[in-house]
């Protein structure tokens, strides 16, 4: 079975209404979002990396080469590899 490592940096897909501000904020793990879609199951074996719950604006220079890194190494460790 194929293996697919996602790695999770929040966003749109992982925010939820804050009853005491009103405003949208990250909330969702990865895992709560991959759970959410049982049937990937049988597509393929799905691992996933929480790096973060960053809204998308909130996601800088910086953060996105430290998130580079994190994918370079798990990339390193030998089990998944790029497409």
């Amino acid at each position: 079975m194929t293996k697919i490592m996602l790695v999770f940096t929040g966003g749109t897909i992982s925010m939820k209404v804050d009853k005491a501000t009103g405003g949208a904020v990250p909330h969702l793990t990865g895992g709560d979002i991959i759970d959410m879609i049982p049937e990937l199951g049988k597509l393929a074996s799905i691992e996933f990396h929480d790096y973060g719950k960053y809204p998308g604006p909130h996601m800088t220079p910086e953060l996105m080469f430290e998130l580079a890194a994190t994918v370079q190494s798990l990339i390193d460790e030998g089990e998944f590899r790029l497409w």
